[in-house]
């Protein structure tokens, strides 16, 4: 926890966004605006911000559901490509 940055964007007292920064190796594990408050270009900043935490050359967001329309959306919109993939594996015991 103690390598993890966290950063919210507030309307007034509300919370309407946050993103988490690894900040040695700039993994994102989370980053979120609100619905209400989406295409207003919340995300990049927030992402902006984060970056400026990190001592990374480079970010990688990780265990995001690349198949949700809205942060495909955020992704095409910041020139953001895929990587490789995750594998997820299941044993039944």
């Amino acid at each position: 926890m103690e390598h993890f940055i966290f950063l919210g964007l507030f309307d007034n007292a509300n919370l309407i966004g946050y993103g988490i920064i690894e900040e040695h190796s700039g993994d994102i594990p989370q980053i979120a605006v609100a619905k209400e408050f989406r295409n207003r270009g919340l995300g990049k900043v927030l992402l902006k911000k984060l970056l400026e935490k990190s001592d990374s050359t480079q970010i990688k967001i990780i265990n995001s559901d690349a198949g949700g329309q809205p942060f495909k959306k955020f992704c095409e919109s910041i020139n953001l490509t895929p990587g490789p993939g995750q594998y997820e594996m299941l044993l039944q015991l």
